[in-house]
């Protein structure tokens, strides 16, 4: 629905309408909304949108004012708004220098979203009043650093802040009195280290979002004012290979360590840790004990690093596994003594040529299986026995000559069977040949 359209066909004539919106924005159909970080979830609300000439050029607001969004063309004078505002969405507007003339009279604002507008610098006093605002939003800016007293007024109410997508360099003792704050982003930014009182002040923080800067160095002891962090990403990084997370919160449940260059697995982190992501490292092998400090994972991805060999005993610690991903490596077998809680099992893009019987039997739980693009021959006619709970199956991409139907038959469960791209013909396999409601590729 074109909201610019309505606005101009009605011009000062009220026109009121309900519609679902993102809270992030009330225009995402004209200009998509920038949310940093899509894992956060925002809620959806019906909201009541006047368009009328009582509303601010270029600003859609509610029936009472207090949601206001204003979306520029790159002038340099934000409108007015009333003081009655209490969730303020200002986009692409240009406004390089944010002073406290621009909010003075806001002092109700719980959400502030003030993205996309060249910002290079913020006054100490822009939001010395706003003791209220719990959500701020910063993205897609140009700011440089970040300190304490820029962020003196709402320190103690903020809950969430985005500052994604800038040029940030400085942050030091910048959140030192944002205790009750939960959700930080600062992602996209050019952040080069982290140092034991960069994160000081921060007893309240949940979720941590570091991928995309250019961190080499973490100094032990840096995130150990976060007692309550339960989700860290540090993704895309070029962190130091001997770099150690030791001092992590004892309630750290999702740490991603993808893109970093390192060789080794993380240690030093969590016990209790749930989902551990380290794609695109220099992993080369998983030792016996590598994986032992942390029993209690549920999805572990390992994609696209250089492994070529896994311990018999390497998931024998990992009992309540239900996620293992090892694709793009560089396996030439099934890997040995995966642990039966498995639910979902990626191999693809590896070197392996044969599946023979008991490798994958006692999976018992398993409800998908990937095996595509490795260089499968043959598949033992007993392979899948025990698999009751399979419904997808993904065997496209092989070398596969002679598929015969009692492989399959096994699999009371399935629902999805991908064998295409496999140098077969019809007469050489009977996956067609399977029960009706089974989804076959071929």
């Amino acid at each position: 629905m074109m909201l610019e359209g309505l606005y101009f066909l009605f011009g000062s004539v009220l026109f009121s309408l309900v519609i679902k919106v993102d809270l992030t924005t009330l225009v995402s159909d004209v200009i998509p909304s920038n949310i940093s970080d899509p894992s956060i979830p925002i809620p959806h609300v019906d909201v009541h949108i006047n368009i009328s000439s009582s509303c601010p050029h270029l600003c859609l607001c509610d029936d009472l004012r207090g949601y206001v969004s204003c979306v520029g063309n790159w002038t340099t004078t934000l409108p007015c708004v009333s003081d009655n505002v209490t969730k303020l969405e200002i986009k692409f507007f240009n406004i390089s220098q944010l002073e406290l003339s621009h909010l003075s009279d806001l002092s109700g604002l719980k959400e502030l979203i003030a993205s996309s507008l060249n910002l290079v610098n913020i006054s100490s006093s822009s939001f010395s009043h706003l003791v209220e605002l719990e959500k701020l939003d910063l993205s897609a800016n140009h700011l440089e650093i970040l300190t304490s007293n820029q962020l003196a007024g709402p320190a103690r109410s903020l809950r969430f802040l985005d500052i994604s997508s800038n040029d940030l360099f400085s942050i030091e003792k910048a959140f030192s009195n944002c205790s009750s704050l939960k959700q930080l982003i600062l992602a996209n930014n050019k952040l080069t280290s982290i140092l034991i009182d960069t994160f000081i002040g921060l007893s309240s923080l949940e979720y941590l979002n570091l991928q995309h800067n250019q961190i080499q160095s973490i100094e032990i002891g840096s995130f150990i004012h976060l007692v309550h962090l339960s989700d860290l990403i540090i993704a895309n990084n070029p962190i130091v290979p001997t770099t150690r997370f030791d001092f992590t919160s004892g309630y750290l449940h999702q740490f991603d360590l993808s893109s970093t260059n390192m060789s080794s697995l993380p240690h030093g982190i969590n016990p209790f840790l749930r989902d551990l992501r380290f794609v695109n490292n220099q992993l080369t092998s998983i030792g016996s004990n590598e994986l032992a400090n942390y029993p209690h994972l549920n999805v572990l991805v390992l994609d696209s690093n250089n492994i070529e060999l896994i311990d018999a005993d390497a998931f024998d610690q990992l009992e309540h596994l239900e996620e293992l991903s090892l694709r793009e490596n560089h396996l030439n077998n099934v890997p040995q003594g995966l642990p039966t809680s498995l639910k979902k099992l990626y191999l693809g893009h590896n070197l392996i040529s044969l599946l023979s019987a008991g490798i994958v039997q006692h999976l018992i739980n398993l409800e998908e299986l990937s095996l595509n693009n490795n260089q499968l021959q043959k598949i033992d006619d007993s392979a899948f026995f025990g698999l009751k709970n399979l419904k997808i199956l993904d065997i496209s991409g092989n070398k596969i000559v002679n598929l015969p139907r009692k492989v399959i038959l096994p699999l009371i469960s399935l629902q999805v069977f991908n064998v295409s791209k496999n140098p077969f013909s019809s007469q050489h396999h009977e996956s067609n040949k399977l029960r009706s409601n089974v989804e076959t590729k071929i």
